[in-house]
């Protein structure tokens, strides 16, 4: 799979399912969302880094559509339905949805680890679709 480099390669590591090929790339994007650069992404860093992939995947939108997050997500296995980030269904995504959606999920998969996980972890659990 041809991986696009920049931002696109940010969005895609951070929740579309997509595998790194290179280690290089994969090591720096891994760090991405780990802006203390302790080896851990805690919730401010998560809320923060799942903001700034809203950015990356609307790209100059309001909202996600289905058929937008569709297009990014390549058919990946793992990703979330959208369904289950459209809280309201109205067949959209805000960013106030898409950040409830992150912020619920890192909660429940941090919750037995204090509230936050290694950076390592962390990609992880956001290239299996963020569940908890």
């Amino acid at each position: 799979m041809k991986l696009l480099l920049g931002s696109t390669a940010l969005a895609i590591a951070l929740g579309l399912g997509v595998h790194l090929g290179g280690s290089a790339l994969a090591q720096q994007i891994q760090y991405a969302c780990d802006a203390d650069d302790d080896g851990f992404v805690d919730a401010t860093e998560s809320r923060l880094c799942t903001d700034r992939e809203f950015d990356e995947i609307a790209a100059g939108e309001q909202v996600l559509t289905e058929e937008l997050l569709s297009a990014r997500a390549g058919g990946e296995e793992g990703m979330p339905s959208f369904a289950e980030i459209d809280e309201d269904g109205d067949g959209q995504i805000s960013r106030e949805e898409w950040i409830a959606f992150g912020e619920r999920s890192f909660a429940g998969a941090s919750e037995a680890s204090g509230g936050r996980m290694s950076a390592e972890e962390y990609e992880r659990w956001r290239q299996e679709g963020m569940r908890p």
